[in-house]
């Protein structure tokens, strides 16, 4: 992937950005109210062309927060032709599993065994704010499907944002592998490289992103 040129990035809601990923495609993402809130949308085309895009809420995959170095790193272009969706907000409901270290073994007996420590450790809980309040509920694993539309607690930021989107482009839907790993569930091999990003800088260029530092 190219090395980015632009070391400033200006926020205006409602701006509507292509991202080219490390696979060649495109997608689309939408600035939201509050800095660096956006939305995502299951938009995937292999030319930077959208002229005939409407994006609602329908085509949504999920809304987050990311991190400045995410919109200075990666590979934005802006779509003046694309107008935003008017009915998408950002979701401030939460999955917390928690705050502990914890180290993962994944694809365990396989040649692909790979460890990992990451934040969390279970169990998980859902996150509300109520009253400037935060509320927790427990939620089973069992409970994963009832809580696809709700993103792990937490911001994102380059080069691992970037893997994921690549990832719901190709499997068609919102991937999420850390959630998913959260909630014990299989890991498709295509994950591996998330991990990794998520794991160390190191692998950065291995995967086609930008060195930071």
């Amino acid at each position: 992937m190219a090395t980015s040129t632009a070391k400033r990035f200006i926020w205006k809601s409602g701006k509507v950005l292509s991202l080219r990923l490390r696979n060649g495609q495109h997608t689309l993402l939408q600035l939201l109210d509050g800095k660096w809130r956006f939305a995502a949308f299951n938009i995937f085309r292999d030319r930077d062309e959208w002229d005939d895009v409407y994006l609602s809420a329908e085509s949504l995959l999920f809304t987050n927060i990311a991190v400045k170095q995410f919109f200075i790193e990666s590979e934005l272009t802006p779509q003046k032709g694309v107008a935003p969706a008017s009915d998408v907000h950002h979701e401030e409901d939460r999955i917390s599993a928690g705050d502990t270290p914890t180290k993962y073994r994944l694809w365990k007996d396989s040649p692909n065994e790979f460890d990992i420590t990451l934040i969390g450790g279970g169990p998980n809980r859902l996150r509300k704010i109520v009253d400037y309040n935060e509320l927790f509920t427990p939620i089973a694993n069992s409970e994963y499907e009832e809580y696809l539309h709700i993103e792990m607690k937490g911001v994102q930021n380059y080069p691992y944002l970037n893997e994921r989107l690549m990832l719901c482009g190709e499997f068609g839907c919102n991937a999420d592998p850390k959630k998913e790993l959260m909630f014990d569930r299989h890991l498709p091999l295509e994950y591996r490289p998330y991990f990794e990003l998520l794991a160390h800088t190191d692998n950065y260029e291995k995967y086609g992103y930008n060195p930071l530092g």
